[in-house]
Formats: structure tokens, C-alpha cells, sequence
């Protein structure tokens, strides 16, 4: 006798007074009796398979016993639990089913570097393949035969990468570029744009009339567009590199009290799902209500089935506490804090190569809870225009 219960097992409870009498031969028909218990010694319930329901049913007639099934098996109870809960579990069968199809479809094309023209040319000959928002991937050419169409077919093109990421293809495109013919410039001076100290000197064409450590002014020339002598000399586009020592003064204000943000520790958290890009809040409704200052955290995580990236994708939101501390600064660190201000404002005033070669303070005072610092900065930077050289004008 076997005890334990498989899924297809009934509860059967047999009345009678022949009880043992008609188990024995339900036994002997080969009928697997499982848990059997004797409430009396007129009733016992056990289990059979139900598909021996019916035998021991008519044995249990010739022995004038009676069968009654109290518990029907786990395989019958969940059907009837399929039956009753159809809908959802048709519903849930018909959404998978649907989002399978429609994440085998193109939902996104896009190209990347090319201008509107060969954009649009590009964007004809994809559909001409089929490849466009709604048409199925199954039914397209593989990335390698869509590149060489598009090559084959596209003036200006020199090259296509076809990149797929789940739903959507991104077509990166490499447009033919033709060396630009070298304009030459018009006979010009190099002139001073600014006063400066004349700190090196590089001409590579024309003259230099300036030296080092000289003092220039605005408008003054550096670099001279004539080059040779007498019925020799001609005027040509003067270029170089002039590096003139300037001089600047900038001022700045820094609060000596603030305040710093600094996490506590408490936190809570929102999830949201996304569909085809529908927000569709998950858990946490309430997380962005919870403090009053809080500092946000967002991780997104694509849903990827296989090598198919599906139109899902799960966002976590991380609000953690925040609170405001109030600091107050020394003289000495508000003053630290100034030169700080005042060289990074003076480096983001100047451009090129140019750098801060020597800086002092000139005037720093601390009053009504702010540091005032005055600087002087001494810079090494280009100091060239250029000045056009007029019809007519030619040196002796």
C-alpha cells in the first residue's frame, strides 16, 4: 500500500458491513489503495486514482457497500480553478503573446550624420527594403545586406554602420568630405590687440618689428606684411605668434556663513514600469512626499528577453533625506576660498594657450559676514589681429 498521494488521487469514504472484504479485492484487480483509515468498523476513507473510481465503485456494489468521493484530486480542483479564473489567465496569455509580436516589430529608425538631403535619400531606400516603423524584423534583410544597399544606392556616402538595439535600428553614416581648396588671405599686417609687454616673438611670414620685453599699445603693428626692399619688396599675409604679457584685476565677494547638505540616512523608494513608454507606477507613491529636502537617485534598467530588447523598462527612484547645516567660515578660510573664486573667474575669461603667470592681492578686507578680496593677475597670452594692408599703401 502505497502512502503517498500523487495529483490525480481521490478521497474516497466506503460504508458497509463487508469493508475489508471488498478492499481486499479491489487489491486484487490491481487497484493501488493509498492512506487508508478506519473511522469504525463500518466506514474508512482512502485514496485511489480517480481514473479507478468506476471499478472500485462496482465492486463495492457486489458487496453492498457504498463509495462517496469527499475530495477530488489536485489535477481536477485545478481545473475547475482554470475554469473559474479564464478570463484573467486568457487575458494574461493574450498580453504575453501580444508583446512577443510586438517586440519583434521595428518601432524606431534612425540615421545619424547625415545631412537632410542624404538623410532623406537614405531614409527612401530603407523603405524600399521594408525597414520602417511597423514592419516585422523577421522579415527584413540582416544589417549586413541593408548596409550594402544603402551603399550602393547613396551618393556621398562612404560608409553606413547598421546598428539594431531591440526594437529599433540606428543607422550611423559617414558622409564623402572632399579636401576644401586653400583660400589665400589678402596681403595683412599683425597688429597689437591690446597694451602688453611683448613676451615672445614667432613670425612665420613677414617681418617682425617688435623684440621682446617691448612695450606695445593697441593698434600698434607686430608683424609687417612687406617683406624685401626697394623694387623687391611685396606684400604677402603676415602670420605668426606674438605672446604679450597683460594685466587684469578682478574682484570678488565670498559669504563666510552657508550652508552644506549632508544625507541622513533615511531614504524611500519609488518603482515605476514602463510600457512602450507609458509610466506605470509600481510601488512607492508616496516616496517623493516623504521629506521635505531630499536628493534624488534613478536607476533604469532596459528588459531584455534573449537577445530581444522589449518595450519594458523598470525605473527605481531613490529620495534619500537631506539636511541643511549651517557652517560659518574663518577670516583665513574665506580668504582662501576668494583667491579660489577669483582665479578660476579669471581662467574662464581667457582662451587659448594664455595662463596666469604671476597673481597678488591687492586690497582684502572682511565685513557684514562676506570677504571682499581684490586681485591683480599677470597673463601670458596672444596679443595678434590682424589689420588689412591698403591698395596703394607700400613700404619705401
Amino acid at each position: 500500500m502505497n502512502k503517498k498521494r500523487g495529483p490525480s488521487d481521490v478521497m474516497i469514504r466506503i460504508t458497509g458491513n463487508a469493508i475489508e472484504t471488498c478492499l481486499n479485492e479491489c487489491l486484487k484487480d490491481g487497484v493501488m489503495l493509498k492512506n487508508i483509515i478506519r473511522q469504525d468498523p463500518f466506514t474508512a476513507t482512502l485514496y485511489i486514482a480517480s481514473t479507478d473510481t468506476s471499478q472500485v465503485r462496482e465492486l463495492a456494489n457486489d458487496y453492498e457497500c457504498h463509495i462517496e468521493v469527499i475530495r477530488d484530486s489536485l489535477f481536477e480542483r485545478y481545473i475547475r480553478m482554470l475554469k473559474k479564473r479564464a478570463g484573467f489567465f486568457v487575458g494574461a496569455a493574450l498580453f504575453c503573446c501580444l508583446l512577443i509580436v510586438l517586440s519583434q516589430m521595428v518601432w524606431k529608425v534612425e540615421v545619424q550624420g547625415a545631412n537632410p538631403e542624404i538623410e532623406r535619400t537614405i531614409t527612401e531606400n530603407l523603405e524600399k527594403l521594408g525597414l520602417k516603423p511597423g514592419a516585422f524584423q523577421i522579415t527584413l534583410p540582416p544589417p549586413e545586406m541593408i548596409q550594402k544597399e544603402i551603399l550602393d544606392h547613396t551618393n556621398g556616402v562612404t560608409w553606413v554602420g547598421v546598428d539594431k538595439k531591440g526594437t529599433a535600428y540606428y543607422l550611423n553614416v559617414a558622409e564623402q568630405t572632399l579636401p576644401e581648396k586653400e583660400s589665400q588671405p589678402p596681403p595683412r599686417h599683425i597688429t597689437a590687440k591690446k597694451k602688453a609687454v611683448i613676451h615672445s616673438v614667432y613670425a612665420e611670414k613677414g617681418q617682425a618689428v617688435v623684440k621682446r620685453n617691448d612695450l606695445v599699445h593697441e593698434g600698434d603693428m607686430l608683424i609687417s606684411g612687406f617683406i624685401g626692399k626697394g623694387k623687391y619688396a611685396k606684400a604677402v599675409p603676415a602670420t605668426g605668434e606674438i605672446l604679450g604679457e597683460t594685466w587684469y584685476k578682478v574682484v570678488v565677494e565670498v559669504p563666510m556663513k552657508r550652508k552644506v547638505t549632508t544625507l541622513t540616512g533615511a531614504y524611500e523608494k519609488q518603482h515605476v514600469l514602463y510600457i512602450f513608454g507609458l509610466k506605470l507606477p509600481v510601488w512607492g507613491f508616496t516616496a517623493a512626499d516623504a521629506f521635505q529636502n531630499f536628493h534624488v537617485e534613478e536607476d533604469l534598467r532596459q528588459i531584455s528577453w534573449r537577445d530581444y530588447q522589449l518595450p519594458l523598462a523598470w525605473l527605481t527612484k531613490t529620495y534619500e533625506k537631506v539636511n541643511e547645516v549651517p557652517i560659518d567660515l574663518s577670516v583665513e578660510e574665506g580668504l582662501e576660498e576668494a583667491k579660489e573664486v577669483a582665479r578660476f573667474k579669471m581662467n574662464s575669461h581667457l582662451s587659448g594657450e594664455a595662463y596666469i603667470d604671476e597673481e597678488k592681492i591687492l586690497h582684502s578686507e572682511s565685513r557684514d559676514g562676506k570677504v571682499k578680496l581684490e586681485m591683480h593677475y599677470q597673463v601670458i597670452e596672444d596679443i595678434t589681429s590682424e589689420a588689412p594692408i591698403i591698395q596703394g599703401e607700400m613700404k619705401e
